[in-house]
């Protein structure tokens, strides 16, 4: 979310598809199947995504070992991981459509730099996995919920979306709200007695993991699910998992990290095109994955009172002056042997700058106990939609 307010240095603050659900038309079943539940008795987003096994309020404070970053081009720090989602960029980048040009901030913060030069855009995104809208005082609340109620017939659980007594009747309200669930066709197989995960310095931890083994019930089946793009060792492979969204793409990667987390990402995307001789695995080739079951909640507190420097129409309320009053962003992220579901958004509000706001064959390995990569991403985009560099163990649900 953010939040733009009239007030000259006050400041308050104040990472998949859409649910994929079949249809042989309303009230009716097809053959066989199970009868469809009405819409108002299907589960919302956040009863999809279920209870998360790490919630974290204030991710700046809070975790020592992760970076949540509102851009791609993050770099990488030794023994850390990196976590994005386009829903804060996606917010962003609504302000250009109201102020008729980028939103520019007092001293060229990085972060806004970055923003306003990152060539991702809403393209890369199915129109009804998403909603963005940007507008002025507290009818825009409102106004975004009837969005949310269209695009996702009231099943949208938006985590930090102001209430309209929030938003001055002259504040700017960007917000940007995104839902995928890629759920696998036939899950892969519980690791009943977790996974080691390797840091850097050797340091290991036991956590909950998925898997594809010998042990995998149906293992053809589950087995298919898997194509192979690059492999070069254990730790240096690119892997897509088939769900049953089938122009969404979950990628997990082992690989050396570049110098940003874009860098990262380019590389494992490349890897998805290359021409591999074994794409399919064999039964004696292992693949483990830790869970990740996180909501977290981010405040960009390396904006939040900047003055907006780009020009504000004089048409709009008649105030000349404006700084970020609030800009977070939540990311609920599920990855299990059932499949990945993400739901993410993000508020940015602007105030009047006046108003503080508060043969030889060797078996292959394909287990990640090691820094990992995971990327959605829709079928034909250069650039994913979510990106997770997992360094640490942080973000990892413990063997309990």
């Amino acid at each position: 979310m953010i939040i733009a307010r009239p007030g000259r240095y006050g400041l308050v603050c104040g990472v998949l598809a859409a649910v994929a659900m079949g249809s042989s038309g309303p009230g009716n079943m097809a053959a066989g199947s199970m009868p469809i539940e009405p819409a108002d008795k299907q589960p919302s987003h956040a009863q999809t995504a279920g209870a998360a096994d790490l919630v974290i309020k204030d991710a700046s404070a809070e975790l020592k070992r992760t970076q949540v970053t509102a851009y791609l081009s993050r770099e990488h720090v030794t023994g850390q991981s990196l976590l994005w989602c386009a829903t804060f960029q996606i917010a962003w980048d609504q302000f250009p459509g109201l102020l008729k040009a980028p939103l520019t901030l007092m001293g060229d913060p990085p972060m806004a730099v970055e923003l306003n030069t990152s060539p991702w855009k809403t393209g890369e995104l199915d129109a009804g996995s998403y909603v963005a809208q940007i507008g002025i005082g507290p009818g825009t609340v409102d106004a975004i919920k009837a969005a949310l109620d269209k695009t996702f017939k009231g099943k949208a659980s938006p985590a930090v979306l102001p209430s309209p007594g929030d938003i001055g009747p002259h504040d700017f309200l960007a917000y940007a709200y995104l839902f995928k669930n890629l759920a696998f066709e036939h899950p892969l197989t519980k690791r009943e007695h977790g996974m080691m995960f390797v840091e850097g310095g050797d340091m290991a931890s036991q956590v909950r993991g998925f898997a594809i083994g010998r042990d995998t019930e149906g293992w053809a089946k589950v087995a298919a699910q898997v194509t192979v793009h690059h492999y070069g060792g254990p730790d240096d492979f690119v892997i897509e998992l088939a769900t049953k969204e089938k122009a969404d793409r979950l990628i997990i990667a082992r690989l050396k990290p570049g110098k940003t987390l874009k860098e990262t990402v380019a590389a494992a995307m490349a890897g998805t095109g290359e021409k591999n001789d074994a794409p399919r695995l064999h039964d004696d080739e292992p693949v483990e994955i830790p869970v990740l079951n996180f909501d977290v909640t981010r405040k960009y507190g390396e904006i939040i009172g900047r003055v907006i420097t780009t020009p504000i129409p004089p048409e709009l309320t008649g105030i000349k002056e404006y700084q970020i009053g609030e800009a977070m962003q939540n990311i609920r992220f599920r990855l299990d042997e059932k499949g990945a579901i993400l739901k993410s958004d993000a508020t940015i509000i602007a105030t009047p700058t006046s108003v503080a706001s508060p043969g030889g064959r060797v078996p292959r390995r394909f287990v990640c106990d090691g820094p990992f990569l995971v990327l959605m991403a829709r079928e034909g985009a250069a650039t994913p939609y979510f990106a997770a560099w997992i360094e640490s163990a942080e973000l990892l649900v413990p063997l309990k």
